[in-house]
């Protein structure tokens, strides 16, 4: 599976513990953590593994199985991520809460563990949106995968879709790469995961240029110039990788660069 969505999680939360241990200390990181994770943390660990399990089963077995076989595996998938998805939205507006709670003066009065605790939970909110939209894609793309297997589909629906899929997941993880990156902004983060969340969403920004030659109809602009320069310096330029010696000042200004062009791509074509 290309993006398994457990070691995502498992690494926001890894990502949380380190910036609030640094100045609550272990057992204030742990209350913080049980504040917003304790009542639905096992479970959606618990879907994110079965979700990732189908989705490595179907790998081996969608071109070499019967269809009827491979489709309960997208069936088994489908209701699983149904079942995850109301707890993934309860469990995004309680981080939302406590963000907002965290910004009032008199739940936090050290503005260093306000900051950091502020951070994590961003890293946690954005992580478990793209959690969301990764699932979704995934699904949508075993059932392409299916359907491509067993008949033959209308070429500009299934490309259409696929890009507007693919968009939404590679933007939503490029979002949440930012966020990983201002929680941590050192060129050893910056360096890990910058130039990887430009060049999938200019991938993709690719892929629009393709589709619009091959007169595929599908929503935002055909010509997508403007966005992918935005996203080159970081994708292949000198962006892709810092300086060990570049400061956190300049690390937050690129990472804020970078967000503003992703987010462009997002408002483009509406994913």
């Amino acid at each position: 599976m290309k993006n398994p969505l457990l070691p995502a999680w498992k690494s926001a939360k890894s990502v949380f513990v380190t910036l609030v241990s640094k100045e609550a200390g272990t057992a204030g990181t742990a209350r913080a953590l049980s504040t917003v994770l304790t009542k639905h943390d096992t479970e959606i660990v618990k879907y994110l593994q079965h979700l990732d399990d189908l989705r490595q089963q179907f790998d081996k077995m969608s071109r070499t199985s019967p269809p009827a076989t491979v489709d309960k595996i997208i069936t088994a998938f489908s209701a699983t991520r149904t079942q995850l998805s109301p707890k993934l939205k309860i469990l995004h507006t309680e981080l939302e809460n406590a963000i907002q709670q965290a910004k009032t003066p008199d739940v936090v009065d050290n503005p260093k563990l306000k900051a950091a605790l502020l951070r994590g939970l961003k890293v946690l909110r954005t992580t478990l949106d793209s959690l969301g939209k990764t699932a979704e894609a995934e699904l949508v793309a075993m059932r392409v995968d299916l359907a491509n297997w067993q008949k033959e589909m209308d070429t500009n629906d299934h490309l259409a879709k696929t890009l507007q899929v693919g968009l939404r997941s590679t933007v939503s993880r490029g979002l949440a790469a930012v966020q990983r990156i201002k929680a941590d902004p050192t060129p050893t983060t910056y360096n890990a995961l910058a130039g990887t969340a430009a060049r999938d969403v200019s991938a993709q920004l690719t892929s629009v240029r393709q589709l619009a030659k091959a007169q595929v109809k599908f929503s935002g602009p055909t010509d997508p110039t403007a966005l992918n320069s935005a996203l080159k310096p970081f994708a292949t330029g000198n962006l892709a990788k810092i300086a060990e010696t570049t400061t956190k000042v300049k690390i937050l200004e690129l990472a804020s660069q970078l967000n503003q062009a992703v987010k462009a791509v997002k408002e483009a074509y509406g994913v």
